[in-house]
């Protein structure tokens, strides 16, 4: 039974059914850019609860860490839609 799944799969494969690749690729590629989005949203409720008993120097550090997960988020949204539109994902 699981040989002959393998068989379709990859007769899908070869017959256009690239669809079944795109999907896991998207997945591996937009999976880690929404879990990028949720820490960046841990740290803005982080800070925003404790920015009184973070020291001065700290709270510039984690407000540095929230922009720069956003950035590398942002980044990795504006790369995977331009890798949908030139039709590599």
């Amino acid at each position: 039974m699981y040989f002959s799944e393998c068989f379709e799969i990859e007769r899908l494969m070869k017959k256009g059914g690239f669809i079944i690749k795109d999907y896991l690729l998207r997945t591996v590629w937009i999976l880690p850019n929404i879990l990028m989005y949720f820490t960046s949203l841990g740290l803005v409720i982080f800070v925003s609860v404790f920015y009184r008993d973070l020291n001065n120097p700290f709270l510039f550090v984690y407000l540095g860490f929230v922009v720069l997960t956003m950035l590398f988020a942002v980044f990795g949204t504006y790369k995977i839609i331009l890798w949908i539109r030139e039709g590599k994902m």
